[in-house]
């Protein structure tokens, strides 16, 4: 789907400004002045192994990238939307990648028989399912419900955005955040486990 030029008044100076105050409302002026440029690469690379889903993931990945490293920028070696363009190519590279290596691993398993898959490897272990979902459960609002939506009913991107009426971008940006926040739950619970373990022993 082609996104639309959209004419935003702000200079490359004042975005990376903005972005090195942290700024998070001129990093959404950035993201919507240089949306198209992105969408266009991206649907020439990822066709036709990849969907608009997987260019929008790339796109706000990348964003946060920039906002992370944007003290990395070099003036003298590009201009601030190829530096921009040359990080998400590189995402959206390794998506058609990984996407052709999905396909390509799915095309085997439907030409084996069924008896020959390992159930071990499909199946989810309950009890880290169980750790999973209550961790989610500690994600703030709407982040919890988003996951729960997400990895636990299995509801597509579409299906979220109307059931929290929040655009694909936002709920990226909350799978994003909320990504680091499990990950950060999931170990300290692990820390706490391996203390519980060391005290009675």
């Amino acid at each position: 789907m082609k996104k639309e030029n959209i004419n935003i008044q702000i200079t490359d100076q004042e975005i990376i400004h903005g972005i090195k105050s942290r700024n998070e409302d001129v990093l959404y002026l950035a993201m919507q002045k240089y949306e198209s440029y992105f969408y266009a690469v991206g649907e020439k690379i990822i066709a036709p192994y990849g969907t608009n889903e997987d260019i929008t993931e790339c796109f706000v990945d990348t964003w946060f990238y920039i906002w992370d490293k944007i003290d990395t920028y070099d003036t003298k070696k590009y201009s601030f939307l190829n530096w921009c363009l040359l990080i998400f190519k590189s995402r959206i590279i390794n998506r058609r990648i990984y996407n052709i290596k999905q396909m390509e691993k799915y095309q085997k398993i439907a030409l084996n028989n069924l008896s020959d898959i390992d159930a071990d490897n499909i199946l989810i272990d309950r009890e880290s399912y169980n750790e999973l979902v209550n961790a989610i459960r500690l994600l703030p609002d709407p982040k919890d419900k988003i996951f729960m939506m997400k990895y636990v009913q299995d509801k597509s991107l579409k299906e979220i955005a109307i059931d929290t009426r929040l655009s694909i971008k936002q709920i990226y940006y909350h799978i994003h955040r909320g990504k680091k926040l499990l990950k950060s739950y999931l170990l300290n619970q692990k820390e706490r486990e391996f203390d519980e373990k060391e005290h009675f022993q």
